[in-house]
């Protein structure tokens, strides 16, 4: 018999005495880690679910709002697997995160292995709670998603001297809670500023308006109602001529006061030693003019409306 034959019987023999072993399923890659929890509470962004990974596992997990990555999201964070669970929480309004998410787009996660990237959850949507009506000052003070404010101003200030230009004021956010909305306001423009915008955070609850310069204090307000806060409340509807508000605990000059009212519009004026402000504040508009006046060192300005441009959403 050939060589090629005897080689032919020892492989049917070996082959014939082996046993094969009983076939196992590869577990799917998407049961290697899975996200049950998909939540916003209280501003803060949570994310969780189980995994078959070992204990100590590192997850990374991307954030993509209607299918884009978010450059804000903490991607490089590892987040451990813990007795057979894992979870993220991400609050917005802290360091890179916007104060709100934005209500029109889609959100969704997805988290993988980071050893083994082909081990990754499927796409889960984060479960947003149903935004709460608006509050009523919302309807005299529009501030809606991308509204835009367009002013011609004049500065006179000491060190900087004269200066005349456009300034721009744009709703950059917009985060709905259950006790009021906030919302953050970006000023370009401005010659003090050095071009850098400016941001400021507004707190609307039931009839009135707050203003804050962060938003951790602005979600405060909405929290308690603004209650212990009325040396930051700018606004409240509706308006009588003689009215005045501000903190039980400051002279009257720091209030700011209701001093007239023409043709559907009111004067706002706050009068103090150091300074005084005027505002003319028109329902469905907002603030029309601004002057400004410091007693001291030279520091003028005076604002203009000239257009008020709705945000896309609203359209």
């Amino acid at each position: 018999m050939s060589r090629l034959g005897w080689l032919g019987i020892v492989l049917l023999v070996v082959l014939s005495g082996c046993t094969t072993p009983e076939t196992v399923a590869p577990t799917p890659v998407a049961e290697w880690i899975v996200v049950d929890e998909a939540r916003l509470v209280d501003g803060v962004i949570r994310y969780g679910g189980e995994s078959l990974l070992p204990e100590g596992a590192c997850l990374q997990t991307q954030l993509f709002a209607d299918g884009a990555p978010v450059m804000w999201w903490p991607i490089n964070t590892c987040v451990p697997v813990t007795a057979g669970r894992w979870r993220i929480e991400v609050p917005l309004g802290v360091g890179d995160a916007p104060a709100a998410l934005d209500p029109a787009a889609l959100y969704t996660l997805r988290a993988w292995d980071f050893e083994d990237p082909q081990r990754q959850s499927l796409l889960l949507l984060l479960d947003l709670p149903p935004a709460p009506p608006p509050p009523a000052i919302l309807e005299v003070f529009p501030l809606g998603l991308g509204h835009t404010w367009v002013y011609s101003v004049t500065v006179a200030e000491s060190l900087l001297g004269e200066w005349a230009g456009v300034i721009t004021q744009t709703v950059t956010a917009v985060h709905a809670e259950e006790g009021g909305w906030l919302f953050r306001l970006e000023t370009l423009g401005h010659p003090l500023k050095q071009g850098l915008a400016a941001s400021v955070y507004y707190a609307a609850v039931d009839n009135r308006l707050y203003r804050s310069s962060s938003y951790e204090y602005a979600a405060t307000v909405v929290a308690r109602e603004g209650i212990g806060d009325e040396g930051l409340l700018q606004l409240t509807w509706p308006l009588a001529v003689g009215e005045h508000w501000g903190a039980a605990d400051l002279d009257p000059g720091y209030h700011i006061w209701v001093e007239a009212e023409e043709a559907g519009c009111y004067l706002l004026t706050i009068r103090t030693n150091p300074d005084h402000l005027f505002r003319e504040f028109c329902p469905g508009e907002g603030i029309r003019t601004l002057l400004y006046g410091h007693h001291g060192s030279l520091h003028d300005e005076q604002w203009v409306l000239l257009a008020f441009l709705p945000g896309a959403a609203s359209e």
